[in-house]
């Protein structure tokens, strides 16, 4: 996390959602960015993008909820990351200026915390192969056309491979 005189490590995210990168002010708020990638009842998130500015106690204050995040059903929520390991005094001042604002915009404001290691492992892993990778449209083509009509798996992973000139590979179990 970051504090004063301590910089915080951003990261983004490419998230399958909105098909664009999200920006994250912390690597575990990057955690939460996955979890909300596999969201299906979520429509659009973006990482940072208001301010709020009030005067408080202290002066002037400023806060960024980490994300806003749209709903399928057209919901909006500012989503805020927990913190680690107590909600200090100035934690809950933020929440409570948000608590003010939220009505206003129509807003919810959803509580996350970030996912248990194995779970964060698991959508790590899981969010890698949800990022586009080009395919040259030849091989489109072969894997469209093999997997076009009902055939058993075995038969299509040889018919595909013939296709490719990969036979001497599948056989060797490479």
């Amino acid at each position: 996390m970051a504090y004063r005189g301590r910089p915080g490590k951003l990261s983004n995210w490419w998230c399958a959602t909105t098909g664009s990168h999200v920006v994250c002010g912390s690597l575990r708020v990057r955690g939460v960015a996955l979890e909300l990638d596999f969201d299906p009842g979520i429509a659009w998130i973006g990482g940072e993008p208001l301010e709020l500015r009030w005067r408080g106690a202290r002066g002037k204050r400023r806060w960024r909820p980490d994300f806003m995040v749209r709903t399928v059903s057209g919901t909006g929520h500012a989503v805020v990351v927990a913190p680690d390991k107590d909600d200090g005094p100035q934690w809950r001042e933020n929440l409570e200026v948000l608590d003010e604002v939220a009505p206003a915009s129509g807003w919810r404001i959803p509580v996350h915390h970030v996912p248990a290691k194995m779970r964060l492992e698991n959508l790590e892993l899981a969010g890698e192969y949800r990022k586009p990778v080009p395919v040259p449209a030849e091989e489109q083509e072969a894997l469209e056309a093999a997997f076009c009509r009902e055939r058993p798996m075995q038969r299509e992973r040889w018919h595909v491979a013939c296709r490719r000139g990969l036979l001497w590979i599948w056989r060797t179990g490479w």
